[in-house]
């Protein structure tokens, strides 16, 4: 995203390809998140409140902006069936 956001340029995605198993979670975040929180708390929070990925998202959003709320910050959190 921040190769194109107002640029009227070609670019190159990055493309990665990870296969996921039916049980796992997914995480797919901003920069707004991982700036926010270091890793060991976003897990912790994962940990607590997995069960729910709606809840989960409100969670992580709510404590990015309590601890640091300088950036915009999207979460999206599943897990395969």
């Amino acid at each position: 995203m921040t190769q194109a956001l107002g640029l009227n340029v070609n670019i190159q995605p990055h493309i990665v390809d990870t296969p996921i198993s039916r049980g796992e979670n997914v995480l797919l975040c901003t920069d707004g998140l991982t700036d926010s929180l270091d890793l060991a708390r976003i897990e912790q929070i994962i940990r607590n409140n997995c069960q729910n990925p709606k809840v989960l998202c409100e969670k992580l959003i709510s404590t990015a902006i309590e601890e640091c709320g300088e950036d915009d910050t999207t979460v999206i959190a599943g897990y395969v069936v």
